[in-house]
């Protein structure tokens, strides 16, 4: 299944596009970012002004717990924007980025709660989202919309 975002609403589709459920998930200001855990079978989602913290959720948008992301000043520069669910690894991607700035990836490791892992990704500005395949980082930028530059899809090797 394959969820979609409309503000407070989550869309489940199928493989198809059919939708198979409509859930309404209570955040401040609507839903931002998004990623489904398919080993827990759960979603994480961050609100339009949450800068550190996920809210954890059931099948039924539920919140049944949260994330509390640790400090840092890079990190808390800008809202939260994207989340991935980065399976190989049982990660959470997180993404952040003033438009015009360095885009920002966070690694969060689900099972023991490890530290961000960060990459800096320079020429990745505007950033709307990333995925781990493989020993390479996909990251996508919106650069035509925010910046009038052209959309990018760039991949980086993971260390």
């Amino acid at each position: 299944a394959i969820a979609r975002l409309t503000r407070n609403k989550m869309l489940i589709v199928n493989p198809a596009g059919a939708q198979i459920a409509d859930i309404t998930v209570t955040l401040p200001g609507g839903i931002n970012g998004l990623a489904y855990d398919i080993l827990r079978s759960r979603y994480y989602a961050s609100g339009l002004n949450d800068r550190n913290v996920i809210s954890i959720l059931d099948a039924s948008g539920t919140i049944t717990g949260t994330i509390a992301l640790p400090p840092g000043a890079a990190f808390h520069a800008d809202v939260i924007d994207h989340l991935s669910y980065d399976a190989a690894n049982d990660a959470l991607l997180i993404t952040k980025g003033v438009n015009g700035s360095a885009g920002f990836v966070y690694s969060y490791k689900l099972s023991t709660r490890v530290p961000f892992v960060a990459y800096s990704l320079a020429s990745t500005l505007a950033m709307e989202g990333a995925a781990v395949v493989g020993a390479n980082l996909w990251a996508l930028s919106d650069e035509w919309f925010h910046d009038g530059g052209v959309n990018k899809l760039q991949s980086y090797a993971l260390p």
